[in-house]
């Protein structure tokens, strides 16, 4: 995907038949060189996607070629991705609409809430059912209309304050050590959804959570006596929006539970906030939506290269960014800055996303003409920290399948009750037809395994050949899978913030005098992480997969590359090599290329390594250490691993 401002810059090269200046780029679109660099470097990433060919000249600029442009007219808009929930988070996000709902909720609305077919609906119902049954209520069909939970009050409310204290728990561990008890995040739900229901203002889910959140931090906030003025301008056109009169209304109720005076400048948060999540739902509605969506995406591509962390396929991240940056960069263009009350607690916990953050974030204020201020940068920083929460606890979870059978419904189903029964380690996110499969769909909801009754093979995802009966061979072959997740368990690392002494062992580096290939190179500098068993033979085959995909962004800075793929085939612990090769690797990044110096990252948990990460990131940032690496000579860094 490339920004309105890319395509423009490509049409223009292209038209050109000759070589352009980036100085004449640069003047022509009203952006610093940097920022034409940046684009021009993401062209070259998706040069392949878009066949064109491109040259480089150091005096003349850049060159463009395209011998088909229908790839170009194509690629016209940014799709976010879908959010996809766990089983675990389906059950929450329907028994939290079931609970709050003021009327049956039929299951093609439950379909849409969770993103899943009907038929897995109906599966999720049932063990829904089982769990109310539990807290002594029933779950009634009322004909032609839909469910509704029925039981006595009390069994009621103990049930949804069970329910609401387990959607506590997936809010971020900062925010909710800091900032509420358990009953004002059920307060806050209840204002936000009465009032958004009496004013016919619909949310998707996702809008509501993080509406929930802005308003709790808000509440600190006024407590606090962080409030400014409004930029009169911004007032008088929001208060001509809808999203405004809600924000009132919201104001209100948040004023008379809590005891508190909301200002003014509050109120238009809510109302920003409001209308940034209506433009989530209606995407096409607002000029810079798509423009907006596309530089989220090259934004954590970047992030994901820095901090060595596969982000940008947690989806719920790309839209929660989307639902925050909306109304930020509104009011950063009026220089209306949000107080963040729990700033300093934010930069203590989170350095290493910080820092990575700040040195980012520059995308978005150049296109905006816009100024991050310290505040700005530690509410994007939480966004980021829940989503490696979230990766952290996906390595922990049950085992992810989803099964594919050829013959028909009932043989799917007679399948699924016996793993069901027989294997509660397994969470059965659901269940397709030969010609349904879609691996790019099952990497984008963690699937770990195919159970298949159909011979097949995906490129990344193993499948697992069973009987419908689930025979004595067929348990064997279940009971292994298990038993290699209890084993990865038992050997789980669970030691916090590694120093880069304990993961870069002496053993992992080394020097390479012969030319190699990229793909020959990735190999080289992940065999000794495959050979002390912290990574499988699929690792390697996805950060080559990733670089054909996106291209060379890998390749941090000149000469550089930080290899590293996702926690789902790191098996145990943390490590990083640090090869050096004589001759360069070629990654196709013509402004970095050679590569000298290649680190590999792997980790079976999202956060353990950033400590160790942040302290390498400061050695290539020392002029001396980073002129000795790229010169071949890996003493100093072996000096200073020993002595810190």
């Amino acid at each position: 995907m490339l920004t309105n401002r890319q395509y423009e810059i490509l049409d223009k090269v292209i038209k050109a038949k000759s070589f352009v200046s980036i100085a004449e780029l640069a003047n022509e679109f009203e952006r610093s060189e940097r920022t034409i660099q940046y684009d021009i470097e993401y062209i070259e990433f998706m040069k392949e996607s878009l066949h064109l060919q491109i040259q480089r000249s150091k005096s003349n600029g850049i060159k463009i070629d395209c011998e088909d442009l229908s790839a170009i007219q194509q690629m016209n808009k940014a799709t976010f991705p879908e959010v996809h929930f766990t089983k675990s988070e389906r059950h929450l996000q329907i028994l939290l609409h079931l609970f709050e709902a003021k009327a049956p909720v039929n299951s093609r609305m439950l379909s849409a809430l969770v993103n899943v077919s009907r038929r897995t609906i109906v599966d999720d119902l049932k063990d829904v059912t089982e769990w109310l049954q539990e807290q002594m209520l029933t779950l009634q069909y009322v004909k032609n209309k839909g469910f509704v939970i029925n039981g006595d009050e009390v069994s009621y409310r103990k049930a949804y304050g069970l329910i609401t204290q387990e959607y506590v728990k997936s809010t971020n561990e900062l925010v909710r050590k800091t900032l509420f008890e358990d009953e004002d995040m059920q307060w806050m739900r209840q204002i936000v959804l009465n009032t958004l229901e009496d004013k016919q203002y619909p949310l998707f889910q996702i809008a509501i959570d993080g509406l929930v959140i802005h308003l709790l931090i808000a509440i600190q906030r006024v407590k606090k006596h962080f409030t400014i003025e409004p930029p009169v301008e911004a007032l008088t056109a929001l208060m001509e929006t809808d999203a405004f009169q809600i924000a009132q209304a919201i104001q209100v109720e948040v004023e008379r539970h809590y005891d508190i005076d909301f200002p003014t400048s509050e109120t238009m948060f809510i109302a920003l906030h409001l209308l940034g999540a209506k433009k989530l739902k209606v995407g096409n509605d607002h000029v810079g939506t798509e423009e907006l969506k596309i530089l989220i995406h090259q934004f954590m591509e970047r992030m994901s290269a820095s901090l060595g962390i596969d982000l940008i396929k947690d989806t719920k991240l790309l839209n929660n960014l989307y639902l925050h940056l909306a109304p930020a960069l509104n009011r950063l263009t009026y220089r209306f800055v949000q107080q963040n009350p729990i700033k300093q607690d934010i930069y203590a916990q989170y350095m290493e996303i910080t820092e990575v953050i700040t040195d980012n974030i520059w995308i978005f204020e150049e296109l905006y003409h816009v100024d991050f201020t310290d505040d700005e940068i530690a509410y994007l920083t939480l966004h980021v920290a829940s989503a490696i929460e979230r990766l952290t606890q996906h390595k922990g979870r049950k085992i992810k399948i989803v099964l594919l059978c050829g013959s028909g419904i009932g043989t799917s189903q007679l399948l699924k009750e016996r793993l069901r029964k027989i294997y509660p380690e397994f969470d059965i996110l659901d269940a397709y037809s030969l010609y349904q499969i879609d691996e790019s769909k099952l990497k984008q909801r963690y699937v770990d395994y195919v159970i298949t009754t159909v011979p097949i093979e995906l490129e990344a995802i193993k499948c697992v050949e069973v009987t419908p009966f689930l025979d004595e061979k067929d348990r064997e072959k279940l009971n292994h899978i298990i038993n290699k997740e209890r084993e990865r368990i038992a050997h789980h690392l669970t030691r916090k913030g590694l120093q880069l002494k304990q993961v870069m062992k002496p053993e992992y580096m080394a020097t390479i005098q012969q030319k190699m290939s990229r793909n020959e190179a990735i190999t080289e500098v992940m065999r000794p992480l495959e050979q002390a068993g912290m990574i499988n033979a699929q690792f390697k085959k996805e950060i080559i997969n990733k670089l054909d995909e996106f291209g060379a962004y890998m390749v941090i800075s000149p000469h550089i590359a930080l290899l590293h793929g996702s926690t789902e085939h790191a098996l145990n612990g943390v490590g990083m090599t640090l090869f050096y090769f004589e001759q360069g690797v070629y990654f196709d990044h013509e402004r970095f290329d050679p590569v000298k110096l290649m680190i590999g990252l792997a980790t079976d948990e999202p956060q353990k390594h950033l400590t160790a990460l942040k302290e390498l990131s400061d050695i290539l940032l020392d002029d001396t250490l980073r002129g000795q690496l790229l010169h071949g000579d890996l003493t100093g860094l072996k000096n200073k691993l020993t002595c810190s």
